[in-house]
């Protein structure tokens, strides 16, 4: 946790011991100098509260989006405590994401630069020794060597292709262009699978706490759509508002919206029906995460086994095809 978070946690730590708020600031100081805690203070001194001045003091944008919700049903303590939980965990689900994409992003790049070396490595001086000892090319070795040159390419445009949706992606939500979004869902099965899992995650975390806080179902809908203002899901909200403002049924309406996941409708289903007092979707949240964990892993230990697979063809068929006839000709001599 960085000196910010560190901050806000003691914050939070000395409103529930009940201290003031100059006497907290003063002691977040000795613990920890932190620049922040200066701009609190003259936020402070201009009349605003200490919730507007945490807002205005430039702490991490995904804290601050919660921080806000949080804050209309709990205590500055609660909210602070929520919001560092939600970014913690946010924190490391991206830790873990990284770690299990680091080796299958090394070796992928490994295949590439192996493939690059072949290319314009090594081909080039074949192709001149095959000439130099007169060697003619049958059409299979011909096809061979066009498929090296190929393959680099096909793998790097690839990556690209990959790479330039998922910042699309993220430009898109973040700006909330909807249109885009539905383009991405209705025509990259991967991409529409992360947009659906962010969707429902974080639907899921603005829903239940309102629920766990006892608004009904219809009440939450009203309410989220009220009162977010700065989360990217604010259009996401609106399209259902507008649905139960028709009328429609939520459980449907939740069913046929194309951004949630079918994890998430199912436990909504079931949060509907259910009858206990404690009703929450915490349990979605926790699945949810360990499915992903659990997807992240399955996905790249396919990605690993491929890369093994096809370094190991590429090198056969070199060897076939390059290395073999050298010898045919080095033995007739």
């Amino acid at each position: 946790m960085n000196d910010d978070y560190r901050l806000l946690e003691n914050i939070a730590s000395f409103l529930k011991q009940g201290y003031l708020i100059e006497d907290i600031l003063s002691l977040c100081q000795v613990i920890d100098k932190n620049a922040k805690i200066d701009l609190i203070h003259q936020f402070l001194k201009q009349g605003m509260s200490l919730d507007e001045a945490i807002v205005q003091s430039g702490f991490n944008r995904t804290f601050i989006e919660y921080f806000k919700f949080f804050r209309l049903e709990d205590n500055l303590a609660d909210a602070i405590i929520k919001s560092l939980s939600i970014v913690s965990k946010i924190n490391i689900t991206a830790n873990k994401i990284k770690k299990q994409l680091t080796y299958p992003i090394v070796l992928i790049a490994f295949l590439v630069g192996f493939s690059l070396f072949i290319v314009y490595g090594l081909l080039p001086s074949v192709n001149q020794l095959f000439i130099e000892f007169d060697i003619s090319l049958g059409l299979i070795t011909r096809l061979i060597f066009w498929s090296f040159k190929i393959i680099p390419i096909i793998i790097i445009l690839l990556i690209l292709l990959f790479s330039t949706a998922v910042i699309i992606t993220i430009y898109a939500i973040k700006r909330q262009y909807f249109k885009l979004l539905d383009l991405l869902v209705s025509y990259c099965f991967l991409i529409k699978i992360i947009i659906q899992k962010y969707y429902s995650i974080k639907f899921a975390l603005y829903y239940n706490e309102l629920l766990i806080n006892g608004y009904d179902f219809s009440n939450i809908i009203t309410t989220l759509y009220q009162k977010i203002d700065d989360s990217d899901i604010k259009m996401l909200v609106y399209e259902i508002y507008l649905q139960v403002l028709k009328g429609q049924d939520l459980v449907m309406i939740i069913s046929e919206f194309v951004y949630f996941e079918p994890l998430f409708v199912s436990f909504f289903k079931l949060l509907i029906h259910d009858t206990r007092q404690d009703k929450s979707l915490n349990n979605y949240l926790e699945l949810s995460l360990e499915t992903l964990n659990f997807q992240l892993k399955r996905i790249m230990k396919y990605v690993v086994v491929f890369v093994y697979c096809f370094t190991a063809l590429f090198v056969i068929i070199v060897y076939i095809s390059i290395i073999i006839p050298m010898m045919n000709v080095v033995g007739s001599l």
